[in-house]
């Protein structure tokens, strides 16, 4: 039950935070650039790497706090956020803490290589629509719909997956 909330939660914030990366095109960049930087170009990021990558860290926790995933089932009640980032369940009447590592590393490796290996552009000139649902996961109210390409600088390790 928790590994699939904590799955459910990274799901709904790799949704959020890309809309919020397009809508700040800097913020994008500067990631790529540390990232490029810490790890350099010649392999994508491998757990080792993550902890190196603080300014992704930083948009990560950024994205859980301006838009906490909630999960809300029959027979269980998780959210995360608070200062440290654990995801709580009430897993029929008890309460689980697990640490926000996991949910940190999912969104992380994600978040890393859509961005390190992509390039992306808004469809318009115009922000992302940042309006929520009003279900309990709380995803995003109209589907993002972005333009990728392949980063040059990426293509040869692209093509050797």
């Amino acid at each position: 039950t928790l590994l699939n909330a904590s799955m459910a939660i990274s799901t709904v914030t790799i949704e959020w935070a890309m809309p919020l990366l397009l809508n700040h095109p800097n913020v994008l960049n500067r990631a790529r650039a540390k990232m490029d930087d810490h790890i350099g170009q010649q392999h994508l990021v491998d757990e080792p790497d993550l902890s190196k990558l603080q300014y992704l860290l930083v948009i990560i926790n950024e994205t859980l706090r301006s838009f906490p995933a909630t999960l809300r089932e029959s027979s269980e009640d998780c959210t995360i956020g608070g200062g440290g980032g654990d995801l709580t369940c009430h897993v029929l009447g008890r309460v689980k803490k697990l640490g926000s590592g996991f949910v940190h590393r999912v969104v992380g490796f994600a978040l890393a290589a859509l961005s390190r290996c992509f390039d992306w552009e808004r469809v318009s000139d115009e922000e992302v629509d940042m309006s929520k649902e009003t279900r309990p996961s709380m995803p995003k109210a109209k589907p993002l719909e972005v333009m990728c390409k392949a980063r040059k600088s990426m293509t040869n390790i692209l093509f050797e997956l």
